[in-house]
Order: C-alpha cells, then structure tokens, then sequence
C-alpha cells in the first residue's frame, strides 16, 4: 500500500511512503480508496495548528470513498465491491484496513467527488445549524465564507429548516455564482455593515477581523461559532 505521512511540520514534511498491508482481520476490511478530499482542517493539522496535534507521524486525510475490496473473517452486510465511506480519517492512502462497523454503505452508482465530501461539510452545517442554539423557523443566520462547501451547505440545510440565512464572500463573482447555483437570497460582498439587520447566529470559518465583523451583526444575545481559521488570524 502507499500512503501519506506527516509528523504535522508542515507541507515540506509529507511523505509518500510504500509498505505492505496485512490481510484484513476478523471483523475488518479492505478498503481501495476512491476519492479524498483536501479540506482546510487538513492543511491546519499538516502545518500543526489544529486543535488537536498527533504526538507521532501519522496519515492526514479526514474524508474519502473507498469501494471494498477485500472481507476479512466474521463480516456480515457488507460485500465485496460495495461503495463506503471510512470514519476513521487517515484517508491520504490508496488501500486500508479498517473496522467493518467503522464504515457507512453508499447505494450503487454513487457520485464519488460528491460522496467524498460527504462526511464533514453537511455534518458541520447541520449540528451548527440545529444544536448551538434554538432556532425558529424564520430566524436569520450570517455566515462567512458562504461559497465554502459547509457554506453551501449552510444555505442548503438552512432552506429546509426555514431559515434566513445572510451570505458573505470576498468577491463579486463569487456572489453572482452562489446565487446562480445555489438560490442564495441575501449575500454581501466584503464585510457586513449596519445595513444587514441583526441576526440570531453567526458561523465564523475566517477568524480574526472577521470574527468580529460577524459579531457585530447580531442581534441582543445572539451567538458566534467559529469553526474554521481560513485568515490565519
């Protein structure tokens, strides 16, 4: 198998390295990777400065689609050639081994770049959407980095629960393109200013300044969550 390798001292540190890869245990499974994403929580974790920082070299990767290639003794449900999606991360590699209850089953004919994105994105909209705070249908959400994948998610799950949700991007053409592809009611390019009325929740993936400047959009008691580092800051 080859497989990434990192000790998190940044992208000068990766590594691809070749080793052979044990039969699948019992209870295990082969897993040939299909698609990985690069999302920025990995580059945080590649240059040590995620929340968590390994002690030892590991294999980066959070998210992927792996098809079954191998069952090792006493796995049941799941067969060889079936699409899934590992939870366990350490997806930067091309073959794994990995425990059968640790993989969610994916119908046949699955869009693999979409279901590669699968895991982290819609989860990350969704729990900051429906567990930080209680929201009434109605209830107005600002969120920055909106063309970001969790923001298009946010807009999308946000539709469903009902509602508002304000967008901000950096850019003009990315504003026209969220509203183009994903029906994008309110967005904002640059910072949001005292015309944007006050919103219950803000989700934060830039930090720094632009903590702030979500922050001061929102109404008496209202929450900031920040979730991604995109400044630096």
């Amino acid at each position: 198998m080859k497989r990434i390798t990192t000790e998190g001292k940044g992208l000068d540190d990766l590594a691809l390295i070749e080793e052979a890869l044990a039969p699948p245990a019992p209870g295990q499974l082969r897993l040939s990777m299909m698609a990985m994403t690069i999302n920025p929580a990995d580059l945080l974790m590649l240059e040590g400065r995620y929340g968590v920082r390994p002690r030892r070299a590991f294999t980066p990767g959070a998210e992927g689609v792996a098809r079954v290639a191998d069952l090792g003794p006493d796995v049941e449900g799941v067969s060889v050639g079936d699409l899934v999606i590992p939870m366990a991360g350490q997806a930067w590699c091309d073959e794994m081994n990995v425990d059968a209850r640790a993989v969610i089953a994916l119908p046949p004919g699955t869009d693999l770049d979409q279901t590669a994105m699968l895991k982290a994105n819609p989860a990350t909209a969704l729990v900051m959407l429906s567990e930080l705070r209680a929201l009434e249908p109605g209830a107005r959400v600002i969120q920055n980095a909106a063309n970001s994948a969790v923001g298009r998610n946010v807009i999308a799950i946000g539709r469903e629960l009902g509602l508002e949700i304000v967008n901000v991007v950096r850019r003009e053409g990315a504003a026209d393109e969220l509203r183009e592809t994903t029906g994008a009611g309110e967005v904002i390019v640059g910072p949001p200013g005292p015309e944007v009325a006050p919103c219950a929740l803000a989700l934060d993936a830039v930090g720094g300044a632009a903590t702030a400047a979500l922050a001061a959009r929102l109404e008496d008691g209202g929450t900031v969550a920040t979730y991604g580092l995109l400044s630096g800051e």
